[in-house]
């Protein structure tokens, strides 16, 4: 399910958030808002998934109050 982040180019563009606010000045975007792509945790079973979800939401969170004027965020749950 990680494969798409395996390559270095991607997994810079996924993780850099200086080289993303970079990106975002020079086509003239104020902001982003991360998410969860599907599946999300659904996959998992019930521990795992509550587990990642917070995981997940944790580390959103931190993005979010680091650099409140440029990124947003969508929490993900475990249903």
């Amino acid at each position: 399910m990680r494969t798409v982040e395996n390559t270095e180019a991607m997994r810079s563009a996924l993780l850099d958030l200086d080289a993303r606010i970079s990106e975002m000045d020079t086509i003239g975007q104020d902001m982003a808002v991360f998410s969860l792509n599907s599946p999300r945790v659904q996959p998992y079973r019930p521990a795992a998934a509550i587990r990642l979800a917070r995981e997940f939401n944790s580390a959103l969170s931190a993005i979010v109050r680091e650099r409140p004027a440029r990124f947003g965020g969508l929490g993900t749950v475990a249903p």
